[in-house]
């Protein structure tokens, strides 16, 4: 499971992209490209707040379902 922490809205990402190449699960905010191509993923979750506490529960929310 990856983690994109960046809170900045990017054009695009290069770490996103190899991530979804190798078929990993990934959370991110919803911010800039990145979070749109992992709306489509279906293995991306996008976090609703940016907030730590909320990221820590939801990641770890998805990170169970993905192995119910």
């Amino acid at each position: 499971l990856c983690f994109f922490s960046s809170i900045i809205p990017e054009t695009f990402s290069y770490v996103t992209s190899e991530i979804i190449e190798m078929k990993m699960p990934i959370c991110a905010f919803n911010i800039g490209a990145p979070a749109e191509r992992i709306k489509e993923y279906k293995l991306g979750y996008i976090i609703s707040n940016i907030d730590p506490d909320v990221a820590v529960e939801e990641i770890q929310s998805f990170y169970i379902s993905l192995y119910e």
